[in-house]
């Protein structure tokens, strides 16, 4: 099993494994992962594993000073998920000022993803 550390090191951009061929090279980074990295789109990081944004919050005027970024891990083969296989959640925290931008100097740790129900109470 690919450990907490690892991952962060693959989606920090570093180790990665680039095709000298392929035109689209993208470099990775935490601002990557907060600004383009989501949606149904995966991103390939190497030849065992890919990941998207699937949540943040924060790391823009009005957003906060705190930013949250939450990227799905999950192995593959030739770019398809393998869905026998479940994937990784991990959340990466930094911290945003207007003059300045982000700093994602944080913590990095593996969440778990919770379903909830809530109720809200809306005006007419």
């Amino acid at each position: 099993m690919t450990t907490k550390d690892e991952i962060e090191y693959l989606l920090e951009g570093e180790g990665r494994e680039y095709d000298e061929e392929a035109d689209d090279q993208e470099e990775f980074g935490w601002y990557y992962w907060l600004w383009e990295g989501g949606g149904d789109d995966w991103t390939i990081l190497n030849t065992k594993y890919m990941a998207r944004t699937v949540h943040t919050r924060g790391g823009n005027e009005g957003g906060g000073e705190n930013v949250e970024i939450v990227v799905e891990v999950s192995p593959h083969l030739d770019g398809i998920r393998k869905f026998g296989m479940e994937s990784r959640f991990f959340e990466k925290l930094g911290y945003y000022a207007s003059f300045h931008g982000c700093d994602f100097d944080g913590s990095f740790t593996e969440v778990f993803p919770q379903q909830r129900t809530i109720t809200v109470y809306e005006k007419e």
